[in-house]
C-alpha cells in the first residue's frame, strides 16, 4: 500500500521542464491580462473624466472587476509555481507595483459612483468574491508598501551609519598618517642627534689625541734638549804637576 503512495507521489510530483512550461504559461498569461486590464482602465479613466453616461461606466467596469479577478487568480497560480521564496517575494513586489494602479483606479470609480448618485450596483456572486480580492488586494499592497516604506526608512539609517563608519574609518586612516609621520620625524630628530653627538665625539677624540701627540713630542723636545745640554757642557781643567823631589 505504501509503495502503490509513493508511487503515485513521484507520478504527481511535477518534473522540471513540466515546472517550467508552467511557469512560462502562466507568466504569459498574467502579462496578457495586465495589458488587456491596462486597456480597460483607459477606457474607464476616460469615461469617468468625459461621461455621465453611467450605464456606459458600469458597463466597463464589471468587465474591468471580471479582468482584474481573472488576473488575482493567474497570479496567485503562478505564485505557488515558485519553489523558492526569494523569487517569490521578488516576483509579488514586482506585481503589487502594478496592482497600486487598479487599487486607485477602483478607488477613483467608486467615487465616481458615489458623486453621480449611483445606487449600489448589483453584481453576481463571483463579481462580489471579486470585490472582495480587491479589496485584499488593496489591503496587501497598503501593508507591502507601509513594510517598504520601513524597510526604507532602516536603510535609510543603515546607509546613514555606514557613511558615518567610512568618516570615521578614513579620519582614523588620516590620524594614523599623522602619528606615523610624526612618529618618522621624531625617530629622523633622534637620529640626526645621534648623528651630531657622534660627530661631536669624534671631534673631542681627535682633539685629545691631538693635544696628547703635542705633549708627547714637547716632552720629546724638552728631554732632547737636556740631553744636548749635558753632552755640549765645558768639562773642568785638571793640572797636573810633578813634585821637585829637589824642593822636597
Amino acid at each position: 500500500m505504501q509503495d502503490a503512495e509513493s508511487v503515485d507521489s513521484r507520478e504527481r510530483k511535477m518534473t522540471e521542464k513540466g515546472l517550467l512550461y508552467n511557469l512560462e504559461l502562466k507568466q504569459k498569461e498574467r502579462t496578457k491580462l495586465l495589458k488587456s486590464l491596462n486597456g480597460v482602465c483607459d477606457e474607464l479613466e476616460q469615461l469617468t473624466s468625459e461621461t455621465k453616461d453611467t450605464d456606459a461606466v458600469k458597463q466597463v467596469y464589471t468587465t474591468w472587476v471580471s479582468l482584474y479577478e481573472q488576473l488575482l487568480v493567474s497570479h496567485e497560480q503562478f505564485q505557488k509555481l515558485l519553489e523558492v521564496d526569494h523569487d517569490r517575494e521578488l516576483d509579488d513586489a514586482w506585481f503589487q507595483e502594478r496592482n497600486k494602479n487598479f487599487i486607485i483606479l477602483n478607488d477613483n470609480v467608486q467615487q465616481w459612483f458615489i458623486s453621480n448618485q449611483v445606487p449600489k450596483i448589483v453584481v453576481t456572486t463571483a463579481q462580489e468574491d471579486s470585490m472582495s480580492r480587491i479589496s485584499r488586494g488593496s489591503r496587501r499592497s497598503r501593508t507591502s508598501s507601509s513594510a517598504s516604506s520601513q524597510l526604507s526608512t532602516a536603510k535609510l539609517k543603515e546607509e546613514q551609519r555606514k557613511a558615518e563608519l567610512i568618516a570615521r574609518a578614513n579620519s582614523l586612516a588620516d590620524k594614523k598618517e599623522l602619528e606615523e609621520a610624526k612618529l618618522q620625524l621624531r625617530m629622523r630628530e633622534e637620529e640626526l642627534e645621534i648623528k651630531t653627538e657622534m660627530q661631536v665625539s669624534e671631534a673631542k677624540v681627535k682633539v685629545i689625541e691631538a693635544l696628547e701627540k703635542s705633549m708627547r713630542e714637547d716632552q720629546e723636545l724638552e728631554e732632547s734638549l737636556i740631553k744636548d745640554e749635558i753632552v755640549t757642557k765645558p768639562k773642568g781643567l785638571h793640572v797636573k804637576y810633578k813634585l821637585n823631589p829637589n824642593l822636597i
